[in-house]
């Protein structure tokens, strides 16, 4: 088999009674085949030189058949600093993620080019691309792989006057799943030392968790539920990735998660239930400035707001009620009396016998250029849903009284 010009020798990975091998002038950068057999040793003939080893092959193969006690082993003492190895996946890998990447170190004096090859079945490869240089001498290249699949693939070193096959690698993809990542905090502000109880809530099945606590890049905890102390004041964006021990592997990220409070200092609020917008095309919302009460949570837990706005700039500012229910959802958004004048300064309450929400407001109701003191309804506690207020009646009119009734 000497003076062949064999790239790849894979096949005699299985040739067990072998006792004198000569595999000498060839093209051969990858000998994992000849560790593989562990037929080959004792009192055996093996001659490999020369051939353009690799790194690998004469570093790390080498030593490993040295040890079996070949009555003869002759290989080459330099290696070829351009043949590919250490592949990753590692050889015969199986569970391999189906987005995973295709890498090998490589071109340790930087005068090569790398093509990659890869192929279902051994002898159908085909060039997929152009490896790239990711840094010092390790190379990748992302192909599309599918899932439960085979994979046979290697990789061509090409110089100005030289091209180099690496070795025959193998590996089988696992199965396509997804992990939902998620966590949680029992604190997300507090003060100096702040110690705060992660919780992982992944809905999947992940077997292994790196958790980064202050976005540095390092990875703070492998534990699935861990604790951790702040003792630095300062606002924390913390990390969780997971994976399921073969090929899955997914991060979720939540910025400005967690904040540290030096003593004196009033943390930030954290909100339970995320804020809610109210409705997109109000142009001017003035709750509490001059609205005079404007949110009421009814006993059932809900909460009903009324405050004034205008749908667009520059057009009548009227009176709007927005009921919340107990979950945290917006049931609806109502203006409070449909005629079109200009109103507001509202001002709620809740009716302690029935439950129902009472608002109170002022607007110009006929239309005489002054305000009058308007008063209406609902019933969102009995119904559970939102209704249009009751006809407005005119507590005050401000011809009683010459001039404009303010609330």
């Amino acid at each position: 088999m000497h003076n062949n010009q064999i790239t790849d020798i894979f096949p005699i990975s299985g040739l067990t009674n072998l006792t004198n091998l000569s595999l000498y002038n060839n093209q051969i950068s990858d000998i994992y085949p000849l560790v593989e057999n562990t037929g080959l040793g004792s009192g055996d003939d093996l001659y490999l030189n020369p051939n353009p080893f690799s790194q690998e092959a004469l570093n790390v193969h080498i030593p490993i058949l040295e040890s079996r006690g070949f009555a003869t082993l002759e290989y080459p003492t330099t290696p070829n600093n351009y043949a590919a190895c250490y592949p990753n996946p590692a050889r015969n890998e199986t569970g391999v993620f189906v987005n995973n990447s295709l890498e090998w170190q490589g071109n340790f004096i930087r005068n090569a080019d790398y093509d990659v090859w890869l192929g279902e079945t051994a002898d159908n490869l085909v060039n997929v691309g152009n490896g790239t240089l990711v840094s010092d001498t390790l190379y990748s290249f992302t192909p599309t792989l599918n899932a439960n699949t085979d994979y046979w693939w290697k990789v061509r070193a090409v110089t100005a006057t030289d091209t180099i096959w690496s070795g025959l690698w193998n590996f089988t993809t696992g199965e396509e799943v997804y992990f939902t990542v998620d966590f949680t905090a029992t604190y997300r502000a507090g003060y100096l030392p702040l110690s705060v109880q992660f919780t992982d809530t992944t809905d999947g099945t992940p077997i292994s968790w790196q958790w980064d606590f202050d976005n540095d890049g390092n990875i703070d905890a492998t534990d699935q539920h861990p604790n951790w102390t702040y003792n630095v004041p300062g606002t924390y964006t913390v990390s969780l990735t997971v994976n399921n021990g073969t090929s899955l592997e997914s991060t979720e990220t939540k910025s400005d998660f967690i904040f540290v409070f030096d003593s004196g200092i009033q943390p930030i609020h954290s909100f339970d239930v995320n804020p809610i917008n109210l409705g997109n095309t109000f142009y001017d919302y003035m709750p509490g400035s001059y609205n005079a009460c404007p949110i009421q949570v009814q006993d059932n837990g809900s909460v009903y707001i009324s405050y004034h706005a205008q749908e667009t700039e520059g057009s009548n500012r009227y009176v709007y009620t927005s009921y919340i229910d107990n979950s945290g959802l917006l049931v609806g958004t109502e203006r409070n009396y449909p005629e079109d004048y200009r109103s507001g300064y509202a001002g709620s309450d809740i009716d302690p016998n029935s439950g129902d929400p009472l608002v109170a407001w002022h607007g110009d109701v006929d239309n005489d250029g002054s305000a009058e003191i308007s008063i209406g309804y609902d019933n969102y506690h009995q119904s559970g849903a939102l209704i249009t207020l009751s006809s407005p009646f005119e507590v005050m009119d401000n011809e009683d009284y010459g001039g404009t009734i303010y609330q």
